[in-house]
């Protein structure tokens, strides 16, 4: 019997956090923001969402470019 796989990319995100917290998370630009201050930034907008009222099933839209921010926004949302 196989078990289901997680392949929900927070996941993958929350586990870099744990294992490897200095390690580069993004690099865009010359600035690169590690597992820790990238994961603990996501928190936060993921809080902000949920306090504005965006819950499960909702669409989130980001108008702008590649960007930490974008990455950011869609891991949160």
């Amino acid at each position: 019997m196989s078990h289901p796989v997680n392949i929900n990319p927070v996941r993958g995100l929350l586990y870099q956090a744990r294992y490897s917290p200095e390690h580069p998370a993004v690099i865009y630009e010359d600035e690169t923001v590690d597992y820790a201050h990238f994961t603990e930034s996501v928190r936060r907008l993921a809080g902000a969402f949920a306090r504005s009222g965006v819950g499960t099933g909702d669409r989130v839209a980001s108008l702008g470019l590649n960007s930490e921010v974008f990455l950011r926004t869609m891991f949160a949302a």
